[in-house]
Protein backbone atom coordinates (compact mmCIF):
# COMPACT_ATOMS: atom_id res chain seq x y z
CA UNK A 1 0.00 0.00 0.00
CA UNK A 2 1.52 3.17 -1.24
CA UNK A 3 2.49 5.24 1.75
CA UNK A 4 0.59 8.54 0.79
CA UNK A 5 -2.83 6.67 1.25
CA UNK A 6 -2.35 6.03 5.26
CA UNK A 7 -2.71 9.29 6.48
CA UNK A 8 -6.27 9.04 4.10
CA UNK A 9 -7.03 5.74 5.55
CA UNK A 10 -6.23 7.33 9.25
CA UNK A 11 -8.22 10.21 8.70
CA UNK A 12 -11.29 8.38 7.71
CA UNK A 13 -11.21 5.84 10.34
CA UNK A 14 -10.57 8.58 13.05
CA UNK A 15 -12.83 11.17 11.81
CA UNK A 16 -15.67 8.30 11.16
CA UNK A 17 -15.03 6.36 14.56
CA UNK A 18 -15.45 9.31 16.58
CA UNK A 19 -17.81 11.47 14.52
CA UNK A 20 -20.53 8.99 14.02
CA UNK A 21 -20.14 7.87 17.29
CA UNK A 22 -20.89 11.36 18.22
CA UNK A 23 -23.87 11.62 15.98
CA UNK A 24 -25.44 8.64 17.97
CA UNK A 25 -25.16 9.53 21.34
CA UNK A 26 -26.65 13.31 20.04
CA UNK A 27 -29.44 11.59 18.10
CA UNK A 28 -29.73 9.69 21.93
CA UNK A 29 -30.42 6.59 19.25
CA UNK A 30 -28.70 4.02 21.51
CA UNK A 31 -28.96 5.78 25.10
CA UNK A 32 -28.24 2.47 26.80
CA UNK A 33 -24.78 2.84 25.15
CA UNK A 34 -23.75 6.29 25.47
CA UNK A 35 -20.80 5.59 28.15
CA UNK A 36 -18.99 2.78 25.14
CA UNK A 37 -20.09 6.09 22.84
CA UNK A 38 -18.37 8.18 25.02
CA UNK A 39 -15.36 5.94 24.90
CA UNK A 40 -15.32 5.58 21.15
CA UNK A 41 -15.50 9.74 20.59
CA UNK A 42 -12.71 10.29 23.18
CA UNK A 43 -10.45 7.09 21.64
CA UNK A 44 -11.34 7.12 17.63
CA UNK A 45 -7.95 8.91 17.13
CA UNK A 46 -6.11 6.33 19.26
CA UNK A 47 -8.08 3.88 18.01
CA UNK A 48 -8.20 4.75 14.05
CA UNK A 49 -3.90 4.68 14.77
CA UNK A 50 -3.83 1.36 15.43
CA UNK A 51 -6.21 -0.42 12.72
CA UNK A 52 -4.24 2.27 10.36
CA UNK A 53 -1.25 0.34 11.11
CA UNK A 54 -2.80 -2.94 11.51
CA UNK A 55 -4.31 -2.38 8.26
CA UNK A 56 -1.05 -0.96 6.36
CA UNK A 57 1.37 -2.37 8.51
CA UNK A 58 4.07 -0.65 11.12
CA UNK A 59 2.61 -1.70 14.71
CA UNK A 60 5.62 -2.69 15.43
CA UNK A 61 7.54 0.84 14.52
CA UNK A 62 5.20 2.07 16.89
CA UNK A 63 5.92 -0.53 19.65
CA UNK A 64 9.95 0.96 18.97
CA UNK A 65 8.44 4.40 19.37
CA UNK A 66 6.64 4.12 22.97
CA UNK A 67 9.36 1.59 24.35
CA UNK A 68 12.17 4.59 25.34
CA UNK A 69 8.47 6.40 27.15
CA UNK A 70 8.40 3.38 29.32
CA UNK A 71 11.65 4.00 30.18
CA UNK A 72 10.89 7.11 31.91
CA UNK A 73 8.06 5.35 33.62
CA UNK A 74 8.91 7.52 37.32
CA UNK A 75 8.39 10.96 35.29
CA UNK A 76 4.95 9.17 34.28
CA UNK A 77 4.55 8.26 38.24
CA UNK A 78 5.11 11.78 39.18
CA UNK A 79 2.59 13.12 36.72
CA UNK A 80 0.05 10.76 37.81
CA UNK A 81 0.88 11.27 42.10
CA UNK A 82 1.04 15.09 41.23
CA UNK A 83 -2.52 15.85 40.72
CA UNK A 84 -3.64 13.61 43.53
CA UNK A 85 -1.50 15.14 46.22
CA UNK A 86 -2.35 18.94 44.85
CA UNK A 87 -5.76 17.94 45.40
CA UNK A 88 -5.19 16.60 48.71
CA UNK A 89 -3.58 19.15 49.29
CA UNK A 90 -6.54 21.91 48.77
CA UNK A 91 -8.82 20.05 50.08
CA UNK A 92 -7.17 19.44 53.37
CA UNK A 93 -8.66 22.97 55.00
CA UNK A 94 -11.93 21.94 53.99
CA UNK A 95 -11.63 18.48 55.23
CA UNK A 96 -10.17 19.74 58.92
CA UNK A 97 -13.52 22.20 59.03
CA UNK A 98 -15.98 20.44 57.74
CA UNK A 99 -15.56 17.81 60.54
CA UNK A 100 -16.53 14.86 58.08
CA UNK A 101 -14.28 12.62 56.64
CA UNK A 102 -13.05 12.07 52.98
CA UNK A 103 -15.43 9.38 52.33
CA UNK A 104 -18.59 11.19 54.11
CA UNK A 105 -17.30 14.74 52.50
CA UNK A 106 -17.58 13.64 48.90
CA UNK A 107 -13.76 13.82 48.82
CA UNK A 108 -13.84 10.13 47.24
CA UNK A 109 -16.43 10.94 44.61
CA UNK A 110 -13.81 13.77 43.42
CA UNK A 111 -10.90 11.60 43.94
CA UNK A 112 -12.68 9.09 41.69
CA UNK A 113 -13.59 11.66 38.81
CA UNK A 114 -10.30 12.62 38.81
CA UNK A 115 -8.64 9.15 38.42
CA UNK A 116 -11.42 8.67 35.73
CA UNK A 117 -10.72 11.89 33.49
CA UNK A 118 -7.20 11.35 34.23
CA UNK A 119 -6.31 7.72 32.37
CA UNK A 120 -9.68 7.97 30.59
CA UNK A 121 -9.76 11.95 29.51
CA UNK A 122 -7.25 14.30 28.38
CA UNK A 123 -5.21 13.47 25.54
CA UNK A 124 -4.61 9.77 26.80
CA UNK A 125 -7.40 8.60 24.41
CA UNK A 126 -6.20 10.69 21.10
CA UNK A 127 -2.00 11.66 21.61
CA UNK A 128 -1.09 7.77 20.33
CA UNK A 129 -3.60 8.63 17.10
CA UNK A 130 -2.32 11.93 16.62
CA UNK A 131 1.28 12.14 17.67
CA UNK A 132 2.50 8.77 17.68
CA UNK A 133 0.57 7.62 14.22
CA UNK A 134 -0.83 10.77 11.82
CA UNK A 135 2.20 12.74 12.73
CA UNK A 136 5.28 10.58 11.99
CA UNK A 137 3.15 9.61 8.49
CA UNK A 138 2.86 13.73 7.61
CA UNK A 139 6.65 13.88 8.60
CA UNK A 140 7.43 11.74 5.82
CA UNK A 141 5.93 13.67 3.01
CA UNK A 142 6.58 17.12 5.30
CA UNK A 143 9.26 18.70 7.68
CA UNK A 144 8.34 18.08 11.26
CA UNK A 145 6.92 21.77 11.75
CA UNK A 146 4.64 21.45 8.55
CA UNK A 147 3.49 18.02 9.85
CA UNK A 148 2.72 19.41 13.54
CA UNK A 149 0.93 22.50 11.64
CA UNK A 150 -0.83 20.04 9.68
CA UNK A 151 -1.66 17.70 13.06
CA UNK A 152 -2.92 21.10 14.21
CA UNK A 153 -5.57 22.13 12.13
CA UNK A 154 -6.87 18.39 11.29
CA UNK A 155 -7.10 18.01 15.41
CA UNK A 156 -9.11 21.55 15.53
CA UNK A 157 -11.34 20.02 12.81
CA UNK A 158 -11.86 17.12 14.54
CA UNK A 159 -13.02 19.07 17.92
CA UNK A 160 -15.65 21.09 16.05
CA UNK A 161 -18.89 18.92 16.80
CA UNK A 162 -17.77 19.40 20.79
CA UNK A 163 -17.91 22.78 20.29
CA UNK A 164 -20.66 23.22 19.58
CA UNK A 165 -20.15 25.02 16.16
CA UNK A 166 -20.90 22.07 14.41
CA UNK A 167 -24.47 21.91 15.44
CA UNK A 168 -25.17 25.64 14.51
CA UNK A 169 -23.78 25.11 11.45
CA UNK A 170 -26.14 22.28 10.42
CA UNK A 171 -28.90 23.35 11.75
Amino acid sequence: MRSASRPIIFLILAFGISWISWGIRTAEWLPQYRPVLSLLIKFGPSLAGVLTLVICGGLDRLGRQLLPGLRLARWSLHGLILPFLALGIAALPWILTSGTSGADSGLTALVTLLAIRTFAGGGVGEELGWRGVLQPLLAARWSPFQAALLVGAIWALWHLPATGIFGAVLL
